[in-house]
């Protein structure tokens, strides 16, 4: 077969992890590849990456790209790698993120199955040496997702209203080569992944969520990191919802907005309650005292995860809603 694809990373001050992600791409299955091309776009980093693509031994069908560009955030260094591309089928992966041997061919041939689509797969984290309440709490949740879609019997391809960057593949024909695939002029991390699954939506370009495509993410599990995250996320939701410009966003989203927006005359009662009760847990003062009380619950009781579980949702679900409240705060204030 004279499959072909072109593999995008954009990289910011990574170096070490770098290294081991071109390291696992270089390793890749190639059976049935005539042209595997690999675009390293250096977003500026303050060390450069460049000594450490050129460092790498590769032979056909790989082909190693270096680029570089002023800091402009992921999603321009995203579109910079996608404009560069040459193979019809362009896989993003995030600098932090470790490939399986046949993940590249799982892409290539999930566009045979599904055409005219934009693929997304998993990548859940690496499980570390020592294991950690906050590690078997994000790994229940990467399970129940999973538990999930085998519950639905498909193909293994679940229709999806989100995208996720770090492991997902597009046709190039899909995009306008101009544009690129992200929008550059959001600023907040994962506004771009948002407004592009908002946009799909609304161009009716499915989007389809993966599992069997996985991938390792090799950034630290601890409660904080996925606070902070998940803090993010919801700015970004608000940026993304900012730019909306009249298109109606999913249910999936639209339903989110609604309950972790600010207080509306309409709200039921029960949701007005945990909105206002969210509020006051929301300020960043509060959220830092909820942190300091989970890592003393943590030492205290390391194996009661039913505790230690309920606590983390609690903690987690008021720095997701923080997030969206401070977002709408800045980006939507008529």
């Amino acid at each position: 077969m004279n499959q072909k694809i072109s593999v995008v990373v954009p990289t910011y001050n990574r170096n070490d992890q770098l290294s081991e992600v071109i390291d696992h791409l270089l390793a890749s299955g190639v059976d049935g590849f005539s042209d595997i091309e690999i675009i390293v776009v250096d977003d500026g980093s303050i060390e450069s990456a460049k000594p450490v693509v050129e460092s790498k031994r590769f032979a056909k069908p790989f082909r190693l790209i270096y680029l570089y560009q002023q800091n402009s955030g992921p999603a321009a260094a995203r579109n910079n790698g996608f404009r560069e591309a040459s193979n019809s089928v362009v896989l993003f992966i995030d600098d932090d993120v470790l490939v399986s041997k046949n993940l590249l061919c799982k892409h290539w041939r999930a566009h045979l199955d599904k055409p005219g689509s934009v693929i997304f797969g998993l990548y859940p984290y690496v499980k570390p040496e020592t294991g950690t309440p906050s590690y078997r709490y994000l790994d229940m949740i990467e399970r129940a997702v999973r538990d999930e879609v085998s519950a639905q019997k498909t193909s293994g391809f679940v229709r999806a209203s989100i995208v996720a960057s770090g492991n997902l593949s597009v046709e190039k024909i899909t995009f306008d080569p101009e544009r690129g695939v992200y929008d550059e002029t959001l600023k907040t991390p994962m506004s771009e992944e948002l407004e592009l699954a908002i946009r799909l939506w609304d161009q009716k370009i499915p989007v389809y969520y993966a599992p069997q495509i996985e991938a390792l993410h090799t950034q630290p599990t601890t409660i904080e990191g996925k606070c902070i995250q998940d803090y993010k996320y919801g700015y970004g939701i608000a940026e993304a919802y900012s730019r909306l410009a009249g298109i109606a966003p999913p249910e999936q989203f639209a339903y989110t907005l609604r309950v972790n927006g600010p207080v509306r005359r309409d709200d039921p009662f029960k949701l007005k309650l945990a909105k206002t009760t969210k509020a006051a847990l929301g300020s960043k003062a509060v959220r830092s005292l909820f942190l300091k009380l989970v890592k003393f619950l943590e030492y205290l009781m390391p194996n009661q995860d039913r505790i230690l579980f309920a606590v983390y949702r609690k903690v987690v679900g008021v720095h997701y809603f923080a997030g969206i409240r401070d977002g709408l705060q800045r980006f939507c204030k008529n």
